[in-house]
């Protein structure tokens, strides 16, 4: 059965659209031959509020939009998620380093919390679901699927444990953090505005903490409690596209 085509002036049911279509374009309508452009701007307005119920949920493969109205329409976005060797780091500001100097001095025994934070939003960031390259499968054991490129340069889907998964990201993690310390240290160290001499220490330390045995440590509690505990950082199996 075909939806009705309803005059958004009058709300008459036309059976088929080229009725409604002569309706309007003959000026048939005895409502909206009468109205005004205010008129019409508040009709507009009416409809528009109709539709304020829409709520959208989505995952890295679709979005759904569901209304009050019980209207279902399923759109289908295409995002390419980076493997982890090519993350996208562009809307990672030095700034977001120099803040992590700055708290962890001069308690340096905060130091992998805030390390945990930056990769919050390397990782996890909702508004980058492009970098969303981890994600766990399951909990008991912990089990992880990472996006990585092969020997080809294609990009794969490599399902491990939380020891063998630490394994794969030591190297790119350590390349993201070293790449971005190295950019704040630049931008910052002439910085009238920062002190580098009073910080001087603590991004020694950040520099000595950086790596390969610290970083795998760090992972694996990264990885337990940052993506584990983290339900929208859920991948169904069902979701994995080769």
């Amino acid at each position: 059965m075909s939806l009705p085509h309803v005059c958004s002036f009058c709300n008459f049911n036309f059976k088929r659209k080229d009725n409604l279509v002569k309706h309007l374009r003959d000026n048939r309508c005895e409502v909206g031959k009468n109205m005004s452009l205010l008129d019409i701007h508040e009709r507009i307005s009416s409809l528009q509020n109709k539709v304020n119920g829409l709520s959208i949920t989505g995952n890295q493969n679709e979005t759904c939009i569901n209304s009050k109205n019980s209207i279902h329409n399923t759109i289908n976005i295409a995002i390419n998620i980076n493997p982890v060797t090519k993350l996208n780091l562009d809307y990672i500001e030095p700034e977001k380093m120099k803040k992590l100097i700055e708290e962890c001095s001069p308690d340096h025994t905060k130091m992998n919390l805030l390390l945990s934070e930056y990769l919050q939003d390397v990782f996890c960031n909702k508004e980058h679901p492009e970098n969303h390259s981890v994600k766990y499968i399951k909990k008991y054991p912990p089990t992880f699927n990472s996006k990585i490129q092969d020997a080809s340069g294609k990009t794969i889907d490599v399902i491990k444990g939380l020891k063998e998964t630490c394994d794969i990201l030591t190297d790119p993690v350590l390349d993201v953090l070293r790449t971005k310390l190295n950019e704040c240290v630049k931008k910052y160290k002439k910085d009238e505005f920062f002190d580098y001499d009073m910080y001087e220490e603590t991004i020694k330390a950040i520099k000595e903490e950086l790596q390969k045995p610290v970083i795998k440590t760090f992972l694996s509690s990264f990885l337990q409690n940052d993506i584990l505990n983290n339900i929208e950082m859920k991948l169904d199996l069902k979701q994995i596209i080769n």
